[in-house]
């Protein structure tokens, strides 16, 4: 385990967000140590290998957000971010994963996480995970995720769950294009777009109609282009 000592962390500026970063390997732990120092906005305050030392490593230091390897080899990554959201409420959790399949994020999510990013993205995106994390915003892969009144893995998932033509229809739907003039544009029948609609909520978890609209409205809020002004189009 590696814990700056106590004059170390004085010279951690007060406005930054402190790290801490869990991880089996020292390559990685080292390799995202040097990543998030060299940013102007956060510092790493610790690097540690195995549940037992996250979770006397987070007591100790309270950092602002904890990166997390959900594969740990000693106790697995999904129990120690439960056992951290109970003990210290207060740190933001980055988990950490080689793979996206839907289960593990809405597992991840569900354990308390704040932003989940694949070990196979860009180095951008772990930096962004922290500041989204931090600064309050539940995201998945680097893009903010979740809205009022839906939880946020679900928002989340539409990304990696529905295929290119499912999100062109939550688009429609959000922007309040009827099922008959969806099947006009895309040349399909109107029992085709019914039964899109169905897998839709199927692959989301959505039990009813109301609740598809109503994430699929958020969709477009969330993803609709800011103009010069700060106005959305």
């Amino acid at each position: 385990m590696s814990i700056p000592d106590s004059t170390e962390n004085e010279c951690i500026h007060e406005m930054n967000t402190r790290v801490l970063i869990v991880d089996n390997h020292d390559l990685v732990r080292r390799g995202l140590a040097a990543l998030i120092n060299a940013e102007d906005d956060m510092a790493s305050c610790g690097e540690v290998a195995c549940n037992a030392s996250a979770v006397d490593a987070v007591m100790q230091l309270r950092p602002d957000v904890v990166i997390i390897d959900v594969s740990l080899s000693r106790g697995t990554g999904l129990e120690l971010i439960q056992r951290i959201r109970k003990c210290a409420t207060g740190s933001r959790i980055v988990a950490l994963a080689m793979t996206d399949r839907p289960e593990l994020v809405e597992r991840i999510f569900d354990a308390g996480a704040a932003a989940f990013v694949r070990k196979t993205d860009l180095a951008a995106r772990v930096l962004e995970a922290i500041r989204r994390s931090q600064a309050g915003l539940r995201q998945g892969n680097g893009r903010r995720i979740g809205a009022e009144g839906m939880s946020g893995h679900v928002a989340g998932r539409g990304d990696r769950v529905l295929d290119p033509l499912e999100r062109e229809i939550v688009e429609m739907i959000g922007r309040g294009i009827p099922s008959r003039a969806i099947a006009v544009q895309l040349g399909m029948s109107g029992t085709m777009v019914e039964g899109y609609r169905k897998r839709i909520r199927s692959k989301l978890n959505f039990p009813t109609a109301t609740q598809l609209v109503q994430f699929c409205v958020r969709w477009v809020e969330q993803n609709r282009p800011i103009v010069p002004g700060g106005t959305s189009l």
